[in-house]
């Protein structure tokens, strides 16, 4: 390297004085030994597209290390940012809300939402590269943790300020930076959740290996994971809708009880019924009627049938069909919930 003039008349004078040369020697080893010290193996940038440290940026940054999972019983990623601080008080599209509704992305899709201003002006990194967009049949959609296994991942970096500026207006709400492992080894992640009632059942079985060369490295992820079923009947505090009526006197329960279970009746949507209006005949005890069919075959020993056919005008009807809802005795055993609600899936 040319030296300038300057550089020059330094040197011939530091060359004068050899108690100087000594100091000028001396203060060099030591600036040496403090720079071995300080050496900073990588710079992870996140947010900015200037290389600089992280911890001189005046924005703010937050590290979710995914060992943390681990502790909380987490099995997914999506879950992980949507339990964090930085998704606190934003609707978050999860892979059990996306089964059940029309999601933009399709079926089981997980999506993570900052400042409640949607998935779509938060944007998500990987290894600090834009993460391709999930979607399906031409639908585009912001990018889908579902397809990244927890064991593969290393930290996930946070930038909770707008970075519009630098990436665009998916970034209006933040940047979440996704960090893959590095390095040699294997690491090995079970996971299972068992409610005290059968349905519901988690399992997660995760395993990563991985070299690291002086010019490359490959690492390989295999991640099981299923989710049984929780239908709505598997809960007893699902399967059948009370009124829950108390007595205004004792504070005790006053709900109508079917004699044909002993509990409190279910009151939900009426079902197996025809509306019969305005006959006119003698044969039934009310005016309007609401006649059900015998499916438990239980109906005859609690409430009367319809009466003889007398008259041109008196209901006629095949056998095993009942006027329920007349009075209380007939409303205590009225069909109100359908078998088909115990099949609804919750989860």
């Amino acid at each position: 390297m040319k030296k300038t003039p300057i550089a020059t008349a330094v040197s011939i004078a530091l060359a004068h004085g050899s108690l100087l040369m000594g100091g000028f020697a001396l203060a060099q080893e030591d600036i040496e030994d403090i720079a071995d010290e300080n050496v900073i193996e990588e710079i992870v940038t996140t947010g900015s597209r200037i290389r600089k440290d992280v911890f001189t940026s005046s924005s703010p940054m937050e590290i979710i290390d995914i060992g943390e999972a681990s502790l909380q019983g987490i099995a997914n990623v999506g879950e992980l940012l949507q339990n964090s601080t930085v998704a606190a008080g934003s609707p978050q599209v999860t892979s059990v809300l996306s089964s059940a509704l029309v999601e933009n992305g399709g079926i089981g899709t997980s999506t993570i939402s900052l400042r409640g201003l949607g998935a779509n002006r938060t944007l998500v990194l990987l290894n600090g590269r834009r993460a391709g967009p999930s979607g399906t049949r031409g639908g585009v959609s912001s990018f889908d943790f579902s397809v990244l296994p927890l064991a593969t991942i290393e930290r996930i970096e946070v930038l909770k300020d707008g970075a519009s500026s630098i990436y665009g207006s998916d970034a209006v709400a933040g940047v979440v930076n996704i960090i893959t492992r590095r390095g040699d080894g294997a690491s090995f992640d079970g996971y299972v959740s068992q409610p005290n009632s059968s349905g519901g059942e988690h399992t997660r079985l995760s395993a990563s290996w991985g070299r690291d060369f002086a010019r490359g490295g490959f690492r390989i992820t295999a991640d099981y994971n299923k989710q049984e079923e929780l239908a709505q009947g598997d809960r007893d505090y699902f399967n059948c809708e009370e009124d829950y009526v108390f007595d205004p006197v004792t504070g005790a329960r006053a709900d109508r009880v079917d004699p044909r279970t002993g509990n409190f009746k279910c009151s939900d949507t009426t079902w197996g019924h025809i509306w019969v209006y305005d006959y006119g005949g003698s044969n039934s005890p009310s005016f309007r009627t609401l006649a059900q069919y015998d499916y438990d075959g239980d109906l005859a020993q609690y409430i009367p049938g319809y009466g003889p056919v007398t008259d041109p005008a008196d209901v006629q009807t095949p056998p095993g069909w009942f006027p329920t809802g007349y009075d209380r005795a007939a409303s205590e055993v009225q069909n109100s919930d359908h078998p088909f609600q115990d099949e609804t899936t919750l989860i």
